[in-house]
Parts: structure tokens; C-alpha cells; sequence
């Protein structure tokens, strides 16, 4: 009631047990430009903020269904300040433990995203895997906008962020975070005119790795930037056959398989091979020099 009467929009958010606290792992960047951060501050929001809402027995309900669909999740209630742009207050309004589990329907008016061993990537991570039909209309919008479909790929273990690869929140590096970047496959499909084209690079690339993620990006080639990112492939989902995709394109393996500088993405060089890269060093006057590490 004090919510409404200041008119606040009450909303929730829900999140299980073990993102719900800041720990020693998640406060060791509290220095420098992120100063003051921390882990799980951030939880998942229970449908959306309820604007124009005139009766507390609405967010009652609310945390009810909330509750009863997650009894393992803390639930909080916020109130936001949508002139201000933030939340104004917060504070839990369930425990893991004090409901027990029911049917309910308030999943059936609208999806929630579950975090319970869930982990999410980016646009359509919540949906049903996408079918090729589905992938084919987003691919047809790449195209009729202008843009480049490009396929990336990584092994489960290097796809997400965690706890060890996030200790670089402050100065320059603010905002980095690891396996952002994935191993590109072939080139981004420039001048693509044809969504079977893009479903055709899915398929062996899905086949060659099939226990890595695959994502489609679109690239703007005057941007310089990309505008769109979703999964394609999941881990397990295809079975290994074989295929001819990498005899006419070549693409560096990213499991198991570490890389170093220029080279390293290719079979060891003969002897012939390292002494004309050796002649192209003396012929620029450069110096030749070697260096060794177990």
C-alpha cells in the first residue's frame, strides 16, 4: 500500500539460493571504476513490473504463484520509481523452504525464464531450440536488412562466464568478461542472399563439433558491429558424420586444441616452410631469434 500510495510500480524478482548472496569470490573487485560491484545483485524479474497496479491482493497473488512456482528461490518484492528510473525499495517476501511445491497457472499468462539450472545466453535463450523453419525467418530479416550472417562456435566449458573468469571488472578492462568471443566458422557470409545457405553452414558446423554451441550472428559491415546474436546449436543435439565443410575452408579446432601466434592454426611447418619464413624475416631486416617454454 505504501508502494502504491507514492505511486510506485511494485515489481518481484527471484533467484535461487546460491546467487542470491555475495561470497568471497564474488567480492574480489570491490576497487577501482568497480568499486562498490558485486555478484547476484541482479536477479531474475517474475514476469514484469507491475505498472498501474491499485491493490496490494494483485502482488499478493503474485508472490504466491512466484513462490509456489520456485519454493527453492528467494522471492523479493522492489518498487520502481519509473520517473527516476530505479528501484526505490526492496526486500524478500519468501524463502526457500516456506511453501511447498503446486500446480499453479501464472507460468500459462506469461513465460518466465527458470535460473535453476538454467544457464542463458543471448536473444531466444528462453525459447523451445529454434526449428530451421524458425531459424530461416531470422535469417531472411538478416538479409532484407542489410546485414552479413556469420557462425560462431565453442565448447560448453569456454561458452559461459563464471566466478574465475570475471576477476577483471575494473580499470581498463571494465566491463570484459571471458568467452565472449567465440571461434569463428569460415568467414561472415558476406553478400548471403539465401537463408538455406546459413542452414547448410549450421548443419556442418553443428556435425564437425557437435559438442559445442553454435550461434548465428548478423554483422553490420558499415557499423563495423554486431547487431544480432542467438544460439543454434546445442551440445548433443546432432550426431558426428562425416563431411566436407573443412576441406574447402579450413577452421581452427577450439577443443582441446590451444593456440599460440601466426601458424599455430596449421600442421607443423616443414623445414622448407620454416626457412622461407626465415628468408621474408632477413629480407625485411629483421632478426631471427628463438625461444622455447615445457
Amino acid at each position: 500500500d505504501f508502494i502504491i500510495r507514492n505511486r510506485l510500480a511494485p515489481c518481484l524478482e527471484f533467484s535461487a539460493e546460491e546467487t542470491s548472496f555475495v561470497d568471497d569470490v564474488a567480492t574480489v573487485r570491490f576497487q577501482g571504476s568497480t568499486a562498490g560491484y558485486y555478484d547476484n545483485r541482479y536477479w531474475t524479474m517474475w514476469k514484469l513490473p507491475m505498472f498501474g497496479c491499485s491493490n496490494a491482493q494483485e502482488v499478493l497473488r503474485e508472490v504466491k504463484e512466484c513462490s509456489a512456482s520456485y519454493p527453492g528461490c528467494y522471492v523479493r518484492l522492489a518498487a520502481f520509481d519509473s520517473v527516476k528510473q530505479v528501484q526505490v525499495v526492496s526486500f524478500i517476501v519468501h524463502q526457500p523452504g516456506q511453501t511447498a511445491a503446486w500446480a499453479t497457472t501464472g507460468e500459462k499468462d506469461m513465460k518466465v525464464w527458470n535460473p535453476v539450472d538454467n544457464k542463458k545466453f543471448e536473444t531466444f535463450s528462453y525459447l523451445p531450440p529454434l526449428s530451421d523453419g524458425e531459424i530461416a525467418r531470422q535469417v531472411d530479416f538478416i538479409i532484407r536488412n542489410g546485414l552479413a550472417p556469420c557462425l560462431e562456435f565453442a565448447p560448453e566449458e569456454c561458452s559461459f562466464v563464471d566466478d574465475v573468469a570475471t576477476v577483471r571488472f575494473q580499470g581498463s578492462t571494465a566491463g570484459y568478461y571471458d568467452n565472449r568471443y567465440w571461434t569463428m566458422w569460415k568467414l561472415p557470409m558476406f553478400g548471403c542472399t539465401s537463408s538455406q545457405e546459413v542452414l547448410r553452414e549450421v548443419k556442418e558446423c553443428s556435425m564437425s563439433y557437435p559438442g559445442c554451441y553454435v550461434r548465428l550472428a548478423a554483422f553490420d559491415s558499415i557499423k563495423q558491429v554486431q547487431v544480432v546474436s542467438f544460439i543454434v546449436h546445442q551440445p548433443g543435439g546432432v550426431a558426428m558424420t562425416p563431411i566436407t565443410a573443412e576441406r574447402e575452408m579450413k577452421v581452427w579446432n577450439p577443443v582441446d586444441n590451444k593456440k599460440f601466434e601466426t601458424f599455430s592454426y596449421l600442421p607443423p611447418l616443414s623445414d622448407g616452410e620454416i626457412a622461407r619464413q626465415v628468408d621474408f624475416i632477413i629480407r625485411n631486416g629483421l632478426a631471427p631469434c628463438l625461444e622455447f617454454a615445457p
